[in-house]
Order: structure tokens, then sequence, then C-alpha cells
């Protein structure tokens, strides 16, 4: 009994043409990098900030069974140090997003922002799910703290203030 319903259900298997399953998921870009910029005074804090980022990121595409774009998902992970001339911070961060062409959103979900400054603990604290109209890029949801995405550096700021 056993061995027949294995073989009915390998003919099945077999018998299902391949264009009925979608094309596997394909890693389109993936990487590290190293980056660094100078922020200008008036932009985050009334003063010039630097930053040093090193990270990593991989995109995957995925596909419906007509071979239609279904989503794609991006996982980013990284470090910045943050700095002016008077001051440093530091943060490890990490996070997924999901862009969905049918819904032209994106969602961002993780870690985006966790700004540490040693025994002051975290001072920018960006987390959870925000989810973002790709056309426009207004936030639809938002879930969990999301001080940089409100403009608020000001916990950077006081730890790099001259």
């Amino acid at each position: 009994m056993r061995n027949s319903m294995v073989l009915v259900a390998t003919v099945i298997v077999v018998m299902i043409p391949v264009s009925a399953f979608a094309a596997p998921p394909q890693v389109v870009d993936e990487g590290e990098g190293m980056f660094s910029d100078v922020i200008p005074a008036g932009v985050i804090c009334p003063f010039e900030v630097n930053t040093e980022e090193t990270s990593r990121f991989k995109v995957t595409e995925f596909y419906n069974e007509d071979d239609t774009l279904k989503r794609v998902h991006v996982q980013v992970r990284g470090t910045t140090v943050w700095s002016s001339s008077d001051g440093a911070a530091s943060e490890n961060w990490a996070w997924n997003g999901v862009f969905d062409p049918d819904a032209q959103t994106f969602t961002q979900t993780g870690n985006v922002f966790n700004i540490h400054a040693g025994a002051g603990g975290v001072r920018v604290n960006d987390k959870g799910r925000i989810v973002i109209e790709d056309t426009t890029g207004d936030a639809l949801v938002i879930n969990g703290p999301h001080q940089a995405w409100e403009g608020d550096f000001s916990g950077l700021c006081e730890v790099l203030a001259p």
C-alpha cells in the first residue's frame, strides 16, 4: 500500500509540466562595501557629521508561475561610526526589505538605526516595521520606534556636540 502511494505521487509530480512551476529565486546582486560621507551642518545636527560605514547586502528576486516579478527581498547588515571633531558614536544594524510590485510598496523590518555612545546607551533607535509607498516615499504603516525616519537625531547630536 505505502509503495503504491509513493508510485502514484511520483507519477503525478512527473506529469506536471515544468512551466507550471515558478522560476527559482534569482540573486541579482550581493556584495559588501565601505562608504564614507560628510553630512553638512544643519542636515541632522547643527554641525558637520562624518560617517564611516561597512555593509553587506543581498538582493533576491522571486517570480510568479507566469515569470512575472512577485517580490524582491533585500537583506542588509553593517556597522557605522558617526563622528565630529568632538565626539563619536557607533552602531551595528541589520534590516530586511520586501518590495511588492503589485502593491508598489517597500516594507522594511529590523534594526535600521541603532546608534550607541558608550555608557550613554542607545542615542537613536529606529527599528521595527515600516511600509513605504514606493512612488511617493510616504509611510503607510509605522510599527516601532522610528526616530531617524521622523528626523530625530537629537541624541546623536548631543554626543557629537562641540
